[in-house]
């Protein structure tokens, strides 16, 4: 099986819906690396000059990695602005079904890829963003067409952006007219970003790399389960809790003396009670561990 294949078979829509959420602005190729940790099985163990991830960058930046689930995804509009020859943004609203949210993913390039900032700008549900396309109206936005209003609401939000975001390149007179002889909307409306033959000619590599299963490293061991030595030995299991259960009991009285002490400096060194929570924690899951081991 292709890596690529692997990749969308096993990824995990939660577990990217959660990436999206939790994202601040960083390089592509950070999301990219994200976006792995959500695919259950993955690795790059034939792939160390990690040409997968590179290639995940470019679908990220065109929009056509959601675009492959399009179960879940549709993007709705694509917008760019060119500052110089080295410097523009790529952006578009990027559609979740699973959660009804429409998301303004922006691509900030600045002349190498090393130092492009992937961001989500905004982030709305479906029924707030109809609400407010009933209304709204960005004035810079020439409303020529029955579609013009539905820019609105995210062509406000790119302006605001770029305003911000090069506040002093605007105070400089030595830059260009962009930033000399401001004009709105800073963003044109535009066709997709999809990759074209060029493009995919140098993802050759990535895109015609062979998915290898690795096996678990026995030498790490699982924490979520018993080790055999344990399983095999209920009597082990048994000793760490009645350890366990000492330490709990020796923490206890510790604080206790620690907060009688308080206003003295040794007070300073009190263990909190928060450890002590957490020490129970630790006592109940062994209980749990030992009660499924005798049944």
């Amino acid at each position: 099986m292709k890596k690529i294949d692997h990749f969308y078979k096993n990824l995990s829509i939660d577990k990217l819906i959660d990436v999206l959420n939790s994202w601040e602005p960083d390089s592509p190729g950070t999301m990219a690396h994200e976006l792995t940790k959500c695919v259950k099985g993955y690795n790059n163990s034939n792939d160390e000059a990690d040409y997968f991830e590179l290639y995940l960058w470019e679908l990220l930046l065109s929009g056509e990695f959601f675009l492959n689930l399009k179960e879940y995804f549709t993007i709705n509009s694509y917008y760019r602005n060119e500052i110089n020859e080295k410097m523009w943004n790529m952006s578009y609203v990027l559609y979740c079904k699973k959660d009804k949210k429409h998301r303004l993913i922006n691509n900030e390039a600045c002349g190498l890829n090393a130092n492009d900032i992937f961001s989500i700008l905004d982030t709305i549900s479906d029924r707030d963003l109809k609400k407010i396309q009933k209304t709204f109206r960005y004035p810079p936005i020439e409303f020529n067409s029955p579609t013009s209003h539905l820019h609105s609401y995210h062509m406000s939000i790119l302006d605001g952006f770029i305003e911000k975001n090069y506040d002093s390149l605007f105070a400089d007179k030595d830059q260009e007219d962009f930033f000399t002889k401001p004009k709105k909307p800073y963003y044109f409306i535009c066709g997709n970003f999809n990759l074209d033959k060029e493009d995919r000619e140098d993802n050759k590599e990535a895109i015609e790399l062979e998915h290898v299963d690795v096996a678990p490293n026995p030498s790490t061991p699982d924490d979520s389960t018993p080790d055999e030595e344990t399983k095999s030995n209920p009597w082990i299991g048994l000793v760490v809790l009645l350890v366990g259960l000492f330490m709990v009991g020796k923490l206890a009285i510790r604080n206790e003396w620690f907060q009688n002490n308080q206003n003295s400096n040794l007070g300073q060194q009190s263990l909190t009670q928060e450890k002590l929570e957490k020490s129970k924690k630790i006592i109940e899951s062994l209980k749990e561990s030992l009660m499924k081991q005798e049944k």
